[in-house]
């Protein structure tokens, strides 16, 4: 059965985050940002935290940076799963496969030689927390405290805070004062303006293959999404996907604004 990207000529689905073709996005401000958070990674200086509206494109940002960076070793977690235990058992299965049964001796012996690695090799080791936001301050601290096992580590263990702007009022707390000392980078991102969305959407078609990205979405069909996106790359994404999917399966060849009105009401 054919899919529906490839009734475009596409390779792939371009809002797929997972697939090769897919590359993060932010207008203007996408240079910037990626520049700051590599450099930070590479200069192994302090905490990085990443907030901002949901649907901006946080947690691609820090997933595409540290898909492309040479860290020792990193894992990422949500917010519910940011327990120390779990977050260092999954900073050693970054490495290599972990033993049931470990003991916590033989973990905290386990991280020890990987902050060594890490110091020799001169790279860091990144523990991304995502929705760091609906964590609380006692949560966050308590992984600090357990990754800050010695002074090495802190020179190579980072912890990257992902979440919504709220997460600034939390780094307030009296209870991480030292965890808000060692953020040395801060990332803020926004919804796009409609001629961002535009570009993105165009980007995306021609990322995955489309001879003429405009052929398959008409600007006025970019508008129209831009419109029902409200600057919120997420709702682009799904809208986008939807509206190709819905056209493919019409037979259509390219997407009328009418089209993308009529995906975005149901």
């Amino acid at each position: 059965m054919q899919s529906w990207y490839t009734h475009f000529g596409l390779t792939d689905d371009p809002f797929d985050a997972t697939s090769s073709s897919f590359r993060y996005y932010y207008g203007a401000r996408y240079g910037l940002f990626s520049l700051r958070f590599e450099r930070a990674l590479e200069e192994r200086r302090g905490h990085v935290l990443v907030t901002g509206p949901a649907g901006t494109g946080k947690s691609t940002l820090v997933k595409t940076v540290l898909g492309r960076a040479g860290v020792c070793a990193h894992a990422a977690v949500s917010a519910a799963e940011a327990a120390p235990v779990a977050v260092i058992d999954a900073l050693l299965r970054s490495r290599e496969p972990l033993e049931s049964g470990f003991s916590a001796t033989r973990k905290r012996a386990a991280l020890l030689e990987l902050v060594e690695r890490a110091r020799r090799s001169q790279r860091s080791i990144v523990c991304v927390v995502d929705d760091a936001h609906l964590a609380a301050p006692g949560q966050i601290r308590e992984l600090a405290d357990a990754l800050d096992i010695t002074p090495e580590a802190r020179r190579v263990i980072q912890l990257v805070l992902v979440g919504r702007s709220r997460l600034l009022l939390t780094l307030q707390s009296r209870a991480l004062a030292r965890v808000a000392s060692r953020v040395a980078t801060r990332i803020e991102t926004d919804l796009l303006s409609p001629a961002e969305i535009a570009d993105f959407l165009f980007e995306r078609l021609e990322g995955s293959g489309a001879a003429d990205p405009a052929a398959v979405l008409p600007p006025a069909s970019m508008t129209a999404i831009a419109r029902h996106a409200r600057g919120n790359i997420a709702v682009a994404s799904a809208l986008g996907r939807a509206v190709l999917a819905r056209a493919a399966q019409a037979g259509a060849r390219s997407v009328s604004a009418e089209m993308v009105d009529e995906a975005a009401a149901v």
